[in-house]
């Protein structure tokens, strides 16, 4: 498999996860985040720290918010209908 595209996302600032039960700083990061496609776009590799954090034909939605979860940023899923999506009723979910 020939790399011909590479994004990168360097993550310079610190990541600090709060505990929000303690009150306190509880872990600080400083990561960069690599994600790497072959030209026929149909591999994906995500690295972190030149770790292998996942790859596959796409990457789905789940490990990008595991990514963050990992990441320390509290993160949310929620299906809505259809309807409710075309008419922009996701703007009022909290």
């Amino acid at each position: 498999m020939k790399v011909i595209k590479e994004e990168f996302y360097q993550v310079k600032r610190e990541i600090r996860c709060w505990n929000f039960n303690k009150k306190e700083v509880i872990k600080t990061n400083n990561h960069l985040i690599k994600l790497i496609g072959n030209e026929s776009g149909d591999w994906k590799v995500l690295k972190i720290d030149d770790k292998i954090y996942y790859q596959g034909h796409s990457i789905p939605d789940f490990i990008w918010l595991d990514l963050l979860a990992d990441l320390c940023f509290e993160v949310e899923s929620e299906s809505i209908s259809d309807d409710d999506m075309e008419n922009g009723n996701y703007q009022e979910l909290n």
